[in-house]
């Protein structure tokens, strides 16, 4: 594995149904919108995220329904993984909220969450909707076609569409192209965030992340990848936490079986792929 130049690494696996392991946007297609509109974004993920709230200063999202949503994914819960160490994050009453705070915690400044909260919140993408419960040990699987029962939030419909949006967030032209798995489809999120310092965030400080699924077709795992403080000469997200992402998702799947969804080619690759950059 490259070294990273961060003080920490840390990478969270999810396996589909029954056990966790820790291991120590960009393009998007919307669909419908208004009037049923089909549009293209190009733009990096913050960028992206301030036009989607333009488009929507006609019926606005409730504050309270936008808390709802984030508990409901896992977001200001402590994590029930019977393990100490588990942390709440911070999500204040929605009560307490200014509409430029509304805004801003859209693209998650205002509020905080583990590496494990964010991947917990995936499950909700990869399970067609569903958010299902995580835990360190192997559980018998319970419920109709072996599944684990999970708490609804989203449509299978609303899920499917963000997955085809994270696979084109981490192919060609988004944040994450070095996230691409050899014989695998993936999917997946860039971040990168200035570190807060005191009441305020450092300048010169980031934290980086991957978090993504595979294989797009039919998720089996979620990876979460988080470099704290990168100092290689690079701090994106797309550029330091997706070739880890890469690394474990081809052997994971290798390890547990999976057969690949993509045709697996030979390639000589003699530069960077190139990424978008990200604004945050």
């Amino acid at each position: 594995m490259r070294r990273l130049g961060g003080r920490h690494c840390g990478v969270v696996l999810l396996l589909r149904n029954f056990v966790l392991r820790e291991q120590r946007f960009e393009p998007v297609d919307i669909l419908g919108g208004l009037d049923r509109i089909c549009f293209r974004l190009t733009l990096a993920s913050l960028c992206g995220v301030m036009l989607l709230l333009d488009y929507g200063t006609a019926n606005p999202t409730d504050a309270g329904e936008m808390w709802e949503l984030y508990a409901q994914v896992g977001f200001g819960q402590k994590p029930q993984i019977g393990f100490p160490g588990a942390v709440t994050g911070r999500l204040r009453p929605y009560k307490t909220w200014r509409p430029i705070e509304q805004a801003t915690m859209s693209y998650g400044y205002g509020l905080s969450a583990s590496l494990l909260q964010i991947a917990h919140a995936y499950t909700a993408f990869a399970h067609d909707g569903e958010v299902i419960p995580i835990s360190l040990l192997k559980r018998p699987l319970e419920g109709p076609d072996s599944q684990i029962p999970g708490v609804r939030v989203f449509s299978p419909k609303t899920a499917q569409s963000v997955r085809d949006m994270l696979q084109l967030a981490a192919g060609p032209g988004g944040t994450g192209p070095k996230a691409q798995t050899m014989g695998y489809t993936v999917g997946g999120k860039s971040g990168t965030a200035y570190k807060q310092e005191g009441k305020g965030y450092a300048t010169k400080k980031y934290r980086a992340w991957f978090v993504g699924l595979a294989p797009i077709s039919h998720p089996r795992i979620i990876v979460a990848v988080m470099v704290d403080e990168p100092s290689n000469g690079k701090h994106f997200g797309g550029d330091v936490a997706a070739p880890v992402f890469s690394q474990v998702v081809q052997q994971t799947l290798r390890t547990l079986g999976v057969a690949p969804d993509l045709e697996v080619k030979t390639q000589i690759i003699t530069k960077d792929i190139p990424a978008e950059e990200e604004s945050f």
